[in-house]
Formats: structure tokens, sequence, C-alpha cells
């Protein structure tokens, strides 16, 4: 994406935590470095954030819809429909399609 750092967060209450069969561990780290965005061939493909994401899951040994929860942001919301591209939501040009449809809803 445009901006750069990362983040993640499980929040769970402490008897659910208790309760789990086996503690939250790291199942993957990567980082990708990509050209200035106004360099780009295609300005509106987020190349770097979607490699990103196929090296992620691929090294978590996991597909998309095996998370439960993503949280993504970015400063402009033609930016957000571009990641949801990137992370493979929907084919480029359908970020907003995502929306429409629910998909980037809570049980979507």
């Amino acid at each position: 994406m445009i901006s750069d750092g990362a983040a993640a967060l499980v929040v769970t209450s402490p008897d659910a935590a208790a309760a789990a069969s086996r503690a939250i561990r790291l199942r993957a780290r990567v980082q990708v470095n990509e050209h200035l965005p106004l360099s780009r061939r295609d300005p509106i493909v987020f190349a770097g954030a979607q490699l990103a994401w196929q090296r992620a899951l691929a090294a978590a040994g996991l597909e998309l819809f095996d998370l439960d929860l993503v949280e993504t942001h970015d400063c402009f919301t033609i930016a957000e429909l571009i990641e949801y591209e990137a992370m493979g939501l929907g084919a480029g040009g359908q970020g907003a399609r995502v929306v429409h449809e629910g998909t980037a809803q809570r049980n979507g």
C-alpha cells in the first residue's frame, strides 16, 4: 500500500483464552518492498500488497477465507477498495462490488 507498517491483534476474554486448546502462535511474517506508487505501470494496482498477501497466506498454510477477521486501512476510500482487490476479495476494478455484495462485512 502507499503507507507502511503492520500490526496483528487477537482479542478474547480471559476465560476463552484459558479454555483454548493451544496458545496463539505466529503463522507467518512477510515483508515486501514496492516501487514508489507514482512510478508503477498501473497506479491503481497494489502489487506489493498483493504479493504480501499471497506470501503470508502461503507461509501460514491458509486461504484468505480461513481468516475470521481482517482489518485493513488506507488513507482514502479508493485505496481500501484496491486493497480488497489486492487481498483477493475481488478482481481488479471490482473492489466496490466487495462492499455492495457484503463480502467485507462481519459475516461476509
